[in-house]
């Protein structure tokens, strides 16, 4: 018989006092004996741990375990001789058990009580030997608890010393313990922790009074940089002795001067006059109590654009107020009326609101009423603002239109004012915060429902076309049959061609057209002899492809702005859709879909996404673009996987550009800004990446007009990082107004005798001709 170890599938640990047994059969006797302890019995592996009998006095014979069949007593010790028919494994009569030795465990015969035959205990010995299992043992080591025996060992208690388990208000243990004397280490709480109605932990894990930094303008106050205190206690708090110091330990601290008390719900504003040193872009704000000890601090990377402060005010954590507030509550509420239509909108009268903050913001519950007050509309449960972005109230939910004179009002769920606005008559476009989400209100230049809004008096008349005004058509005759809707151009790599993207919205089919010395034409190579139909993700259907984009020049990666799936062209379908260029065949399969449609206010099925661009994180970064949806200047680590840039996105019924990081891994999304073209139409947008200038198409609707914007680089300025129209140019005299869709522009490499060349994509081929072309000044030509 295979003896396998004792006990494998222990079910209990049972507590025996060993006994000494002597029994005989046949005329002869053993006796098997053990010291008279209580013993644990366990699995042990090792067979000198197994107890057995003494073997019999005649060496002719064994002892044998025999099978009685009887219940009571299943099995009896016998001695036999060497060669009788008592064998282990050998059953005798039926219904009888096999015979087995002496010391076999239930194991060892597949079920059944222990073969002991009634005298062999097994016992094991270790620490615990001697102890009842489970009973209660202390391995002597001072940070742990009272353990239990377990077999041979004597488990360790619970460890004394809890990581996070409180001490104080102030104060919590860390997990580390003195074994010597088992005392628990512990870790003050992070400085401004409330400890009291009146007071908070210092960095030392003292509980001090309720003074906390509030509010800091980092760049260039009035007079100066500066930090506001805040006593958030019920009680009067003497700051006399604390200090002052910003990231710099070389600058000597600022002592508060004795005798300082904050009143409860006080504020205490510290100047840069008097504190010495400015505060700058990226820095911090610390505070000190009187004995040294850290009260509160701030840190920050970058200037806001109004200020940081606590939201809820004293208490909540820091974030871009919405308005400066130097020695007040802060404004906390970043949610604002922001544009209002009250003459008859699309479809009817609405209301805009905007989320200024850097976090999101639940407004359900909130209320909207016009000045009459038996007119209430409640926003319904689960709506919740993310930051920068807009929220619409439309005529046909609240019920009831705006008046020529009336009012706008917004409360909280809590029926408190957050917002208002009074007018005595309609405007002539909207009425709109200037600038976007924290200026005061006024007449728009144009009507930006969802979006950024047009803060200018309206678009600057258009000056003469900047080039040489000799356009030409540069394409075959009734090459692409019409359509033609967004071009990009791609300087040669080494010793390729340059290559002019085009796309054709219907059918849906992308072009590389090379230079053949007289005209652009499709390649004749590769597939590309009458272009390729483009395809959704699933291989079917007919994007309506209106633009075409590169991000990394020399890159096979496509991507083109669709609005629509022709194959049912009566629904928006407003998507950017990624294809690889070097797939083979006749026709390329999305590899990405990014569908903005959720994201994007509401517009009419052929009216969606007419424009895309990209733009490098570099260039972006340098010229310190506004992040809307952040409320902060663009840190591109903060979106991830999106590549190296941003892709700018034209909507055709707003005029509006809105710039999305794309996921280029997991699908996902983010608008990060909406810009305000200059014109009520979007119909091709085009960056020239050297220049820094993006040229956004107005159309035939328009006269063929063409806006340039630019970052605002003047720091001092209401629209400091944020795309601004500088030009707006009308269409070369020498071109009919036609249905320009597409626009693209030569790179400075290519420029000649100070121009480079500038491509019109027209939808209709007036005239047989889709491509036209003209030159432009090459570098900074607007002043």
């Amino acid at each position: 018989m295979t003896k396998t170890r004792l006990f494998r599938t222990l079910l209990g640990i049972l507590s025996l006092t060993a006994l000494a047994a002597r029994m005989s059969e046949g005329g002869d006797q053993a006796v098997c004996s053990v010291a008279a302890l209580p013993r644990a019995i366990f699995d042990c592996g090792g067979a000198d741990q197994r107890f057995t009998c003494a073997a019999p006095a005649d060496p002719d014979k064994r002892f044998v375990c025999h099978g009685t069949g009887s219940a009571s007593k299943p099995y009896v010790k016998i001695s036999t001789s060497a060669h009788s028919s008592h064998t282990p494994g050998i059953a005798h009569g039926n219904g009888t058990r096999a015979d087995q030795s002496p010391g076999a465990s239930g194991n060892d015969v597949g079920s059944g009580p222990g073969l002991d035959c009634d005298c062999n205990e097994r016992l094991c010995i270790g620490v615990c030997t001697g102890s009842v299992g489970g009973a209660a043992c202390d391995d002597g080591d001072k940070c742990t608890g009272v353990g239990a025996c377990l077999g041979d060992q004597c488990q360790p208690g619970p460890p004394k010393c809890m990581a996070g388990t409180p001490v104080d208000a102030c104060n919590t243990q860390n997990g580390a313990c003195d074994a010597l004397i088992g005392e628990c280490s512990t870790d003050p709480a992070p400085a401004g922790t409330l400890c009291g109605a009146d007071q908070v932990c210092n960095a030392s894990g003292s509980c001090v009074l309720r003074v906390v930094i509030n509010e800091i303008e980092s760049s260039g106050g009035v007079p100066g940089d500066w930090v506001e205190l805040f006593n958030a206690g019920a009680a009067p708090a003497d700051v006399s002795g604390w200090t002052f110091l910003d990231n710099d330990d070389a600058h000597t601290p600022y002592v508060i001067p004795a005798a300082t008390i904050i009143d409860a719900g006080g504020y205490l504003v510290l100047e840069e006059a008097r504190f010495g040193f400015g505060l700058g872009s990226a820095d911090s704000a610390r505070l000190y109590d009187a004995s040294g000890a850290l009260v509160d601090s701030y840190r920050w990377t970058s200037h806001a654009v109004t200020t940081y402060g606590r939201c809820p005010n004293g208490a909540g954590a820091f974030g871009t107020t919405v308005t400066v507030t130097k020695g007040a509550a802060n404004d906390c509420l970043p949610v604002r009326i922001n544009e209002i239509e009250s003459s008859g909108g699309v479809p009817g009268d609405w209301v805009e609101l905007f989320n200024a903050g850097a976090t999101a913001v639940d407004v359900s519950g909130w209320v909207f009423k016009d000045n009459d007050n038996t007119h209430s509309y409640s926003i319904p449960s689960g709506t919740t603002m993310p930051p920068g972005t807009y929220f619409l109230l439309e005529e046909a939910a609240f019920g009831f239109g705006l008046g020529s004179a009336d009012s706008s009002r917004l409360f909280d769920a809590q029926g408190a004012p957050v917002d208002s606005y009074t007018w005595t008559s309609h405007a002539s476009t909207t009425y709109g915060r200037c600038p976007n989400g924290t200026g005061a209100f006024g007449t728009t230049a144009s009507v930006t429902k969802g979006a950024a809004n047009a803060c200018s008096a309206g678009p600057p008349p258009a000056q003469p076309w900047p080039g040489t005004n000799t356009v030409v058509t540069v394409d075959g005759t009734a090459v692409f049959g019409g359509n033609l809707s967004g071009l990009f151009y791609e300087p040669a790599a080494g010793p390729s061609s340059n290559v002019l993207w085009a796309v054709r919205n219907g059918p849906s089919t992308l072009f590389r057209l090379v230079w053949n010395g007289s005209v652009w034409t499709p390649e004749a190579a590769n597939g590309w002899e009458t272009g390729k139909t483009l395809r959704y993700t699933s291989g079917t259907g007919s994007p309506d492809s209106e633009d075409v984009t590169k991000a990394e020049l020399f890159s096979s990666a496509l991507y083109v702005a669709t609005e629509r799936d022709n194959d049912a062209g009566g629904v928006s379908r407003l998507s950017v859709l990624r294809f690889d260029a070097d797939q083979p065949g006749s026709e390329l399969t999305a590899t990405h879909e990014w569908n903005l449609t959720t994201d994007l206010p509401v517009v009419g099925a052929n009216l969606g996404l007419e424009g895309i661009t990209w733009i490098p994180d570099s260039f972006l970064v340098a010229r310190s673009f506004f992040d809307e949806r952040a409320g902060h200047t663009y840190v591109p680590a903060e979106y991830a996987n999106h590549g190296t840039g941003l892709f700018f996105i034209g909507v055709e019924a707003s005029g509006v550009i809105y710039a999305y990081a794309l996921d280029q891994a997991g699908g996902g999304f983010s608008r990060v800004a909406a810009i305000a073209s200059g014109n009520a139409i979007v119909k091709g947008i085009y960056f020239d990446r050297e220049v820094g200038y993006l040229w956004a198409q107005c159309g035939a609707a328009c006269d063929n007009q063409l806006g340039v914007l630019a970052i605002d680089t003047t720091v001092a300025s209401p629209t400091f990082g944020r795309f601004k129209l500088r030009r707006q140019f009308a269409r070369p005299s020498t071109m009919p107004n036609i249905a320009n869709e597409g626009l693209a522009i030569a790179p400075e490499s290519e420029c000649m005798s100070g121009f480079k060349g500038f491509f019109w994509a027209d939808d209709s081929e007036t005239g047989g001709h889709a491509l036209r072309f003209d030159a432009i000044p090459c570098g900074s030509f607007i002043p």
